[in-house]
């Protein structure tokens, strides 16, 4: 019974996929991108995530002469190691005081990248990038 079910739904997902067309596909991925792209939350997210990953790309580039400092890149690291990581000085199941020491984790770290980014900043500058 259920397999015929599944039967069921795999050929009308198939007839469904037959139906579309480049053009259809194209107009849906170009209706994403206005979403996307008028969305004031999203456009400063991107803002910050285009410059921190161009910086990342340098520091990573050996021929690049601009390099994240081994204590910028510890921060920025730990910082990602231990928000995703179950085990907390606090646990978060202890509401408001859970979400301390990860809020801290988050500023410290973020204090780290700004001055990184400044760094780049200058560097973007007198390398004329």
């Amino acid at each position: 019974m259920k397999d015929k079910k599944y039967e069921v739904a795999l050929i009308k997902s198939s007839n469904q996929a037959q139906k579309l067309n480049e053009n259809k596909i194209r107009n849906t991925i170009q209706k994403a991108s206005h979403m996307i792209t008028g969305n004031k939350y999203i456009k400063d997210v991107v803002g910050v995530l285009g410059p921190f990953i161009e910086m990342l790309k340098h520091s990573m580039i050996s021929s690049s002469s601009f390099k994240l400092l081994p204590k910028e890149m510890f921060t920025i690291i730990g910082a990602l190691a231990y928000l995703v990581s179950p085990l907390d000085l606090i646990p978060d199941f202890l509401i408001p005081f859970g979400l301390i020491d990860d809020i801290s984790v988050i500023l410290i770290a973020a204090q780290q990248v700004l001055t990184a980014m400044k760094r780049f900043e200058v560097y973007k500058k007198a390398n004329l990038l």
